[in-house]
């Protein structure tokens, strides 16, 4: 019985020899993580015309703390231009968001004016 528990010892023991040494290559589990992809709801032009929107929007706001109303007024108009550049019509797939999203924008540029 010694004998057999000791002969599956030596047998575990060059397994995992050969697998730390010689197997490396042929590891099936590896150590290394893949990047993860970055996917996206809307297309390419969408999220160009939104963040446009946002850049001039987040301007407009430090003009504000700034209290500098000329900038406030030709950072205001750029994001007029840019709310009304905006690709909404992708978001018609839902309606229930596009109803809302629409009235937000409508709304948003006619608060700018």
């Amino acid at each position: 019985m010694k004998r057999v528990l000791l002969g599956y010892a030596v047998l575990i023991k060059s397994i995992i020899a050969w697998y730390l040494t010689e197997g490396k290559g042929n590891r099936i589990l590896s150590d290394s993580k893949g990047t993860a992809l970055k996917v996206s709801k809307h297309s390419q032009g969408f999220n160009a015309s939104m963040e446009a929107v946002m850049e001039n929007y987040y301007k407009m706001v430090d003009d504000f703390t700034k209290a500098d109303t000329a900038s406030i007024d030709k950072n205001a108009n750029q994001l007029k231009k840019a709310l009304e550049g905006l690709k909404i019509d992708e978001l018609k797939k839902d309606s229930s968001i596009y109803e809302t999203a629409a009235a937000i924008w409508e709304n948003t540029k006619t608060e700018i004016t």
